[in-house]
């Protein structure tokens, strides 16, 4: 109970920190840009297969079970533009679905930058890496649009279904909506896999493809409710299935997100156990350049405000010092914690005078970080810090030097990779002084 508690803890923090609501919309919008040239595409071939009669009265019928208030005059002419529809109106919508398709994956790629903190690529290889996904997001589009569809056929159960799907039955009815669904979760793992920039292992993709694929096939069963009570809706049947389809772009955004968020949690976690790749947070100043951190003469740690030699304050002498390890004390004990090994709270050698009441090496081999950005907000939160700070991200290996505020949890690295900078957050500062 208490892991399944910490895990919540982490993923509402991570995503209300990553602003997912926000990228959601960002998302969606493009998703929903998406949608309509795919379907201007759909259109014009179904155009060239009304030449029928026969083919165009059963369509003219089923036309009007699904758009109930829609006059007959006004369905006849919409048919009739189809079959008028020439090549070059099929040529401009397969154009504009691969460029709006495009625009998808570009504002997929700032969100996943987002949530992974890894570098964006630019625009040109945002419209690049779109063509090759293109089939990936028609897969997406297909699925996403099959699977309530099917679902909506399973719950209403109609013995009228448009275009002939009446006759479908049973046996029939579960294979296709397998099928959709496993489309789906392939589409989900693709995106996970090949949108983040850099290499990302197994184990962080099917998790969070996994999740998403449950969810959205849950949220899905409330969209055919349309289907179900397309009669109760005549007064405004078009507002309403607009705005159901707008919240459900937005639910399916908000869901592709959080899976992406589940699979950085893991990848986390899989850092974590490896030291060579584990990330660490220290406070910067955001008029300097991080990358200086990754020159060997800079690896090195002193006291703030200078060096001060002399009789040992913080352990008055004696030798020992009280540990209070402030990353574990945020987020919980961790045994792989490299400040205190889970231990959380314990008496250990004085950090600063190494056990000999009195301070003569204070400078140190390494940069002074955090395990978590946790553990350095609340180590800053009895410090003042300066309007122009934030917070860097970095990956380093441990250099097996004693910090001298090991006591609240700072560890000493050599820097390998600056991962990004983050905004100095004030109120998650307050919300420690509370």
């Amino acid at each position: 109970m208490g892991s399944a508690r910490l895990a919540v803890a982490a993923f509402w923090r991570k995503a209300f920190e990553d602003n997912l609501t926000g990228l959601a919309s960002m998302v969606a919008y493009n998703l929903l840009l998406s949608i309509f040239p795919v379907a201007l595409v759909a259109l014009f071939f179904a155009g060239r297969v009304l030449s029928s009669p026969e083919v165009q009265a059963s369509v003219l019928l089923d036309l009007q079970q699904i758009f109930p208030t829609a006059a007959e005059s006004t369905l006849s002419e919409a048919v009739r533009r189809l079959q008028e529809s020439s090549t070059t109106t099929g040529i401009v919508a397969i154009v504009a679905a691969v460029w709006f398709a495009s625009s998808f994956w570009g504002a997929l790629d700032t969100a996943f930058c987002q949530i992974y903190h890894r570098p964006c690529r630019s625009w040109v290889q945002q419209k690049l890496f779109a063509l090759g996904m293109f089939a990936v997001v028609l897969l997406f589009i297909v699925a996403s649009v099959a699977v309530p569809t099917l679902q909506g056929l399973l719950v209403t159960s109609a013995e009228d279904l448009p275009f002939g799907l009446s006759e479908v039955r049973g046996l029939i009815y579960a294979i296709t909506l397998a099928a959709g669904v496993v489309i789906l979760f392939g589409a989900l793992c693709a995106t996970y896999l090949l949108v983040p920039s850099g290499s990302i292992p197994w184990g962080c993709v099917w998790p969070g493809a996994l999740a998403a694929t449950l969810a959205m096939a849950i949220v899905d069963y409330g969209f055919p409710l349309y289907l179900q009570n397309v009669t109760t809706l005549r007064a405004g049947t078009t507002f309403v299935f607009v705005l159901i389809a707008l919240v459900w772009f937005y639910a399916l955004a908000m869901i592709l997100l959080a899976g992406a968020v589940v699979n950085e949690l893991r990848f986390e976690r899989l850092r974590d156990r490896n030291p060579r790749a584990r990330r660490y947070f220290r406070r910067w100043s955001a008029d300097d350049d991080p990358a200086q951190l990754l020159e060997p003469e800079n690896q090195w740690s002193t006291p703030w405000g200078g060096a001060e030699h002399g009789p040992c304050e913080k352990c008055g002498g004696d030798g020992t010092a009280h540990y209070r390890c402030c990353s574990c004390l945020e987020r919980g004990a961790k045994p792989d914690c490299p400040a205190c090994g889970g231990r959380v709270e314990f008496d250990d050698v004085c950090p600063s005078c190494e056990g000999d009441g009195t301070i003569d090496r204070t400078r140190r081999r390494g940069v002074g970080v955090f395990p978590s950005a946790e553990g350095l907000y609340r180590y800053l939160a009895e410090r003042e810090a300066g309007a122009d700070d934030c917070v860097l991200e970095l990956e380093g290996e441990l250099t097996g030097d004693r910090d001298l505020d090991a006591d609240a949890g700072a560890v000493l690295v050599r820097p390998t990779r600056i991962v990004a900078v983050h905004r100095f957050d004030r109120e998650r500062l307050r919300a420690i002084d509370r």
